[in-house]
């Protein structure tokens, strides 16, 4: 799939409605991006090279989900499949000017 912008996850990394509630807010995913595209601007990034839109995942990445290797490296291949409908919605959302 090729597209013009980035987009970014972020894990939080704890198994709970709370955590799950906060990956939702608005709130909370407008200041991830806030701080995301500060870093950037402080790095002197591209806009390409920066995240259009973000998702915080609630869910942890282990070895054993089968997300990441035993040497905790990303799985890229079935964090993909897993995660479509979600990439896929945040370029559709991003083209059809829906910014969550």
């Amino acid at each position: 799939m090729a597209d013009d912008y980035l987009v970014a996850t972020n894990i939080l990394g704890e198994e709970s409605s709370d955590w799950k509630k906060l990956c939702q807010n608005r709130k909370v995913i407008a200041e991830f991006k806030r701080q995301l595209d500060e870093h950037a601007a402080k790095n002197k990034l591209l806009k390409v090279e920066m995240p259009g839109k973000i998702h915080l995942c609630d869910e942890v990445w282990t070895s054993e989900s089968g997300l990441l290797t035993e040497a905790l490296k990303l799985k890229r291949r079935p964090l993909q499949e897993k995660y479509e409908d979600i990439i896929s919605d945040l370029y559709q959302n991003h083209r059809s000017g829906d910014h969550k």
